[in-house]
């Protein structure tokens, strides 16, 4: 009884000295820290793409689940292996959607690109002669503006035009490794997806196996209030992702037909490719419309100045839409954070992990918030004391607080 005691004791220590270490070694060398996470991240990047895949295909394949098991019943098809062929079935059928979802995408996506940058590159002259007649006529009643606006505009064309033909051209040998590092990461990217697709096929076909598994560990190394918080924990985790997850996908693509929809009805230039591009950035919370908006306008602007003033006021409205009616009714209180601490989980997570931090830094942080409030009720109510916050406004001192309601007794 006493070996047990002192090896608990021993281990626990263990455990408090080896955090203390990390977290040392964290502080005093964060950016080490932080790239071996990202190095450890890119490691496991086509796990993280099929778990990815079988958390968004997982409601489908469940629904042909309860669809189909209770129709091969009814026919009796299938007597020995109806679970399985209606497995099978749902996962083909979802592979199957999320193919034609993202073939769609591409093929709306890189014709309207490659006639945009065409277009660009061909009507460069025209776009200048445009921009600077448009600025000139502005300034009409101030000759010396008019002079001096011509004058810059002149050095930013030929700047412009130099380093084309100067910098661009003595470089190349840095913009062709540019390039193969880019086609590069493009290629391991795409990998990584085909490998994902993969993996997320065996996690759907076999996941109640899987989660048993898991349970069975879980049960064998904690005790049984250990396990059950920990379950509690994993269902409300897979509750906020997959609210926060799904309900963005489906904002998103509302507001990307939506944009679309606008832009033909006002007229503006490159509607299907803007659109995209406003749909997919707007999945990012609070910085997505902005992250759209500043390329898209830019676009438009090289086409017609007063068109991009046009659709700045358009993607205000629409992203004011989004954020008082769509989002909310789509979303609901699936975050469940207050939209300061959707800022600071953004700025933090977008400044250690880039685009993935920034569109699940908000999840997981939700996460995070919501077991850190659950603790801290815990621990008032331990204490026997409110755990409301409007107890706690204006309070200077622990013993104004008024006393806890005890619940009434059954």
């Amino acid at each position: 009884m006493n070996n047990k005691r002192y090896w608990k004791i021993g281990t626990t220590l263990f455990g408090v000295v080896a955090a203390s270490i990390l977290f040392y070694v964290i502080l005093t060398n964060f950016p080490g820290f932080v790239d071996v996470i990202n190095r450890a991240i890119k490691v496991i990047a086509p796990l993280l793409y099929g778990a990815l895949f079988a958390f968004l295909m997982n409601p489908f394949v469940s629904l042909c689940d309860r669809l189909l098991i209770p129709f091969f019943e009814k026919r009796k098809w299938f007597p020995k292996s109806r679970a399985t062929v209606a497995r099978t079935l749902g996962i083909l059928l979802a592979v199957v959607v999320l193919a034609i979802l993202i073939y769609g995408f591409f093929a709306l996506l890189l014709p309207q690109l490659y006639e945009t940058v065409s277009g660009i590159g061909k009507n460069l002259g025209g776009y200048y002669r445009n921009t600077e007649r448009w600025l000139l006529r502005q300034f009409n009643d101030s000759p010396e503006l008019r002079n001096y606006m011509d004058a810059m505009i002149g050095k930013i064309y030929a700047g412009v035009e130099g380093w084309l033909n100067e910098d661009l051209l003595s470089n190349m040998q840095n913009v062709l490794t540019v390039v193969t590092d880019s086609v590069k990461a493009f290629v391991s990217g795409m990998l990584n997806v085909v490998i994902g697709a993969i993996v997320a096929i065996y996690v759907l076909a076999s996941k109640e196996r899987f989660s048993a598994q898991t349970k069975m560990a879980i049960v064998a190394l904690f005790s049984e209030k250990g396990a059950n918080r920990i379950f509690a924990v994993g269902r409300k985790t897979y509750d906020i992702f997959s609210g926060f997850l799904t309900g963005k996908l489906i904002d998103s693509f509302i507001i990307g037909v939506l944009c679309y929809i606008g832009m033909r009805i006002l007229g503006l230039p490159f509607p299907a490719l803007i659109s995209v591009v406003v749909g997919v950035t707007n999945i990012i919370p609070f910085f997505g419309p902005f992250i759209g908006a500043v390329p898209s306008t830019v676009l438009i602007l090289l086409e017609n100045p007063l068109q991009a003033l046009y659709f700045l006021i358009f993607v205000l409205i629409l992203q004011q839409l989004d954020g008082n009616v769509i989002g909310p009714k789509i979303l609901g209180d699936s975050i469940g954070i207050s939209g300061f601490w959707v800022l600071v989980s953004i700025t933090v997570a977008g400044a250690l992990f880039g685009f993935g931090g920034m569109l699940l830094g908000v999840p997981v942080f939700a996460v995070l918030y919501e077991f850190f409030s659950e603790w801290v009720h815990a621990k008032l109510e331990t204490k026997q004391l409110p755990t409301t916050r409007e107890s706690y406004l204006g309070i200077e001192a622990v013993d104004e607080l008024p006393p806890a309601e005890t619940p009434p007794e059954a």
